[in-house]
């Protein structure tokens, strides 16, 4: 089931993972189900704000996290600091990869 959420905009959640490369949509751990991030419709009553905390220390835990903004992977806290503190860049500790995409990608013969 997809789901339109706004007002509290998910790419800047703490609990949802963007799709690889669909970047409007991905997976809400809290909800455990794909959704459809259009800034339009109802806000999330799961939304928690993705802190420069939260970001450390799942940079820690898994040695990367992903820029939103910039779509870079990070894996130094210096470089953190940059995207999150001098940049206001939205990171996100996890990326949705969804199995089906290489159905989606064209043969090489």
């Amino acid at each position: 089931m997809m789901e339109i959420l706004s007002s509290k905009n998910c790419s800047s959640c703490l609990f949802f993972s963007p799709h690889i490369y669909y970047r409007n949509m991905g997976f809400c751990a809290k909800k455990r189900e794909l959704v459809v991030n259009l800034d339009k419709g109802r806000s999330c009553p799961y939304y928690e704000e993705e802190e420069y905390e939260n970001a450390l220390s799942a940079l820690r835990e898994k040695g990367w996290v992903y820029c939103l903004s910039c779509g870079e992977t990070i894996t130094e806290e210096n470089e953190l600091f940059q995207h999150m503190k001098l940049k206001g860049h939205a990171i996100a500790g996890n990326i949705f990869i969804d199995d089906s995409i290489l159905e989606e990608s064209y043969s090489a013969d």
